[in-house]
């Protein structure tokens, strides 16, 4: 698999991080729910395909390996919820937090590509710490 330098790895976290404090604060100090303009969410989309699809410092076959068992670990969870969520529909229940699980689950891309980056990222800072066998 052919995957982006990883200067492009160190950008899109950048900017990803500058966003969730933006989004973060500024709610708190306008006072007031703010409408962000839809290119910042096309940028928000491509730094985290970005983020996904660009090399770590040292890659090899162990991270290519937690790379496709987290992209693995994360479909069965997005299968369990969806499968929750159609039997909570066939059964008529219907609630706030219903509705935010099909939003999350069926309609919001940024949400399972979020989880696929912390997911992997958390495995590789956990498999980074640990002692190499001798």
């Amino acid at each position: 698999m052919k995957l982006l330098p990883h200067a492009f790895n160190i950008a899109a976290y950048c900017w990803l991080l500058g966003w969730l404090i933006c989004r973060c604060t500024l709610p708190f100090l306008t006072h007031s729910n703010i409408n962000w303009p839809e290119w910042i969410i096309i940028i928000n989309c491509i730094a985290l395909f970005v983020a996904c699809f660009s090399r770590e410092r040292v890659e090899d076959e162990m991270i290519s390996s937690m790379r496709l068992s987290s992209i693995g670990i994360t479909a069965a969870i997005f299968l369990v919820l969806f499968t929750i969520l159609n039997v909570l529909n066939l059964t008529n229940i219907e609630g706030r937090a219903i509705e935010a699980i099909n939003y999350m689950v069926v309609e919001d891309i940024e949400v399972w590509i979020f989880f696929y980056l912390f997911l992997f990222k958390i495995r590789f800072l956990i498999n980074s710490r640990r002692p190499a066998d001798d």
